[in-house]
């Protein structure tokens, strides 16, 4: 597989080719753990361009016999798989991709986040995702601002997140976005001031922007 997935020596391949490479990784051997041996391959794989659009896109992560079982499994499917990222300590490379990789390959990592944040918050935190995610609030994309709003969100349901959020400053980021022109950047602007105004620093905050008005 390692000869096959080389860069350098087989730069362009097909994408048909890509997904049946994909669909027979887990059948090879048991030489260790499914788990260990799902990140050996997809360590391999995620070395060449097609196959990062191929991992990343939730609809194409699961084998036909998943992608056939309905939306339910579907999303068992994503579940599944990044609890199996948040176990493998893989959510720390998936947040710093955001600063590396192409634009449509961080829309990709954003939807892949997603999953991973409603396993848990804490690996993003420790890797320094609220910096990253606040350069992202104002990226030219729709679909990028949208989608760091979005996390945003996410990592403000724990305390610790909305002390992140409200230590980096992002509030006056977010306060701006909700005068975005896109309807679901707005929302998820809304949603994580929503998140972070449930704590008394997150209140402050808001009131020295004038988001919230109060009187003494």
């Amino acid at each position: 597989m390692r000869q096959v997935l080389n860069p350098a020596a087989c730069p362009v391949m097909s994408t048909a080719a890509i997904q049946y490479i994909c669909s027979i990784a887990c059948t090879l051997p048991r030489f260790s753990s499914p788990g260990v041996r799902r990140t050996q391959c997809s360590l391999v794989l995620l070395g060449h361009m097609t196959c990062k659009i191929l991992l990343f896109v939730p609809s194409l992560t699961l084998l036909p016999a998943a992608r056939s079982g309905g939306s339910a499994c579907r999303s068992r499917g994503r579940v599944r798989g990044a609890a199996a990222l948040v176990d493998s300590d893989l959510v720390p490379l998936l947040v710093n991709k955001l600063e590396s990789e192409l634009e449509d390959i961080q829309v990709l990592v954003l939807e892949t986040l997603h999953y991973c944040l409603k396993a848990d918050v804490a690996q993003a935190l420790a890797a320094g995702a609220v910096e990253i995610l606040k350069k992202k609030l104002s990226h030219p994309s729709v679909a990028i601002r949208s989608k760091a709003a979005y996390a945003i969100m996410q990592i403000c349901v724990p305390l610790a997140g909305k002390d992140r959020v409200c230590q980096e400053e992002v509030v006056p980021l977010l306060i701006q976005l909700l005068e975005d022109s896109d309807g679901d950047v707005k929302a998820n602007a809304a949603g994580s001031l929503m998140n972070i105004t449930i704590t008394t620093r997150g209140k402050y905050a808001a009131i020295a922007l004038q988001v919230i008005l109060w009187k003494p």
